[in-house]
């Protein structure tokens, strides 16, 4: 089994988490807003969740070449801010197998790809401070294709 398998999960069900809490908030001025901002927090937890996952697949990937020049030089470019959109995950899937980014494109309908697309410009939109109307019920079904992505990584790296 794999070390490494599943580490975004653990962001994935802490979203699970803080939306079943959030349901559970009266409903007035207050808690509305602070429903909005867990909701901008959710949205960036799943882009976390994204970038953990290919980081994870990718490192593990290199340990078992068990080669520490590989494995620094590529904890080095995944260490750097990135955008996990599906043009971005699938530049860097092709440095390791064009293969690999091949399948990507084929799994990643227009569906993965806005809603992913939605997760990363909205985690931009909250990270720079500017105004961002993500809602859970605009937020859950990315994050249902975010998992389903980040599942289709993991047979992509480990058949």
């Amino acid at each position: 089994m794999r070390s490494r398998m599943g580490a975004h999960q653990a962001l994935f069900d802490k979203i699970d988490h803080i939306h079943t809490l959030s349901k559970s908030l009266p409903i007035n001025t207050d808690t509305t807003y602070v429903i909005s901002e867990l909701c901008k927090y959710c949205c960036i937890l799943a882009s976390a969740a994204i970038d953990v996952c290919m980081e994870d697949c990718l490192l593990e990937y290199c340990d078992k070449i068990r080669d520490q020049r590989v494995i620094s030089y590529v904890r080095d470019r995944l260490g750097r801010a990135r955008n996990p959109t599906i043009a971005t995950i699938g530049a860097i899937l092709e440095s390791f197998d064009k293969d690999w980014r091949s399948r990507l494109e084929a799994f990643a309908d227009q569906r993965i790809r806005s809603d992913v697309g939605s997760i990363v410009s909205n985690r931009n939109e909250i990270a720079h401070g500017r105004n961002s109307q993500v809602s859970f019920g605009r937020l859950l079904p990315w994050v249902k294709s975010a998992k389903s992505l980040c599942d289709h990584m993991e047979t992509i790296v480990f058949p």
